[in-house]
């Protein structure tokens, strides 16, 4: 579950892809932020869980003009998606993430069979 800013309003996208209201804020979960597609969300969420990414250790998901994505992970590292993220591509920038001698500001995957790392 993600929570997504709608017309300044939140709710929560359930893993069955409709979006509800919740009584108690949940701060765990990841927030969507940018224009929302419930379709290309769910493909996106999809790829996602079959990476080894957790969404609690992610703070935001930022959908950009171009349809592309933004990673945000709670130690504010930022990781630029390309246009068609694949689970390969994560699990590859997960790598990356975890090994310690890569302690990084942003991981940079938009051109295709690279993946640029910088502070």
């Amino acid at each position: 579950m993600v929570k997504v800013l709608l017309n300044n309003e939140t709710y929560n996208l359930g893993s069955n892809g409709n979006l509800f209201k919740q009584k108690q804020n949940n701060d765990i979960i990841p927030v969507i932020i940018g224009e929302f597609d419930r379709i290309k969300t769910n493909q996106f969420l999809d790829i996602l869980k079959k990476s080894k990414f957790e969404l609690n250790e992610i703070s935001d998901l930022k959908i950009l003009p171009s349809g592309r994505w933004d990673m945000i992970l709670k130690d504010q590292t930022i990781i630029k998606l390309p246009l068609n993220p694949s689970e390969e591509i994560l699990k590859k920038i997960k790598i990356i993430y975890n090994n310690q001698n890569f302690k990084t500001k942003v991981i940079d995957a938009r051109i295709k069979n690279k993946i640029i790392v910088s502070k």
